[in-house]
């Protein structure tokens, strides 16, 4: 195998997103497995699986303003990762008001 000096990483390097990816969407499977086995005793779950969807979307923003090259201004998906980001946290917080109050 020919060695690649062009690179700054190894290619064979998982990075953090993908370990966050993996953690939080098993855990939001698990919750909605959870969840649709007795809905009726954990549909309280619900706004906890909405919340991590928002988390990884902010997380998914925040490293794409990090590793966006320099000199391009192609900011239309950090803008659609947030803003979904943000539609998410308001579904959570209205879901945990309505089963929580």
């Amino acid at each position: 195998m020919a060695l690649d000096y062009t690179k700054k990483t190894s290619r064979r390097r998982v990075s953090a997103m993908d370990i966050l990816h993996t953690v939080l969407g098993a855990g939001a499977v698990v919750l909605f497995v959870i969840m649709v086995s007795d809905f009726d005793a954990n549909r309280k779950l619900l706004p906890y699986i909405v919340l991590i969807a928002a988390v990884m979307n902010g997380a998914e923003a925040i490293y794409k303003i990090q590793h966006l090259p320099h000199g391009k201004k192609s900011l239309g998906g950090v803008f659609f990762s947030i803003g979904l980001s943000v539609v998410f946290l308001i579904v959570a917080a209205f879901l945990w008001i309505v089963f929580y109050w």
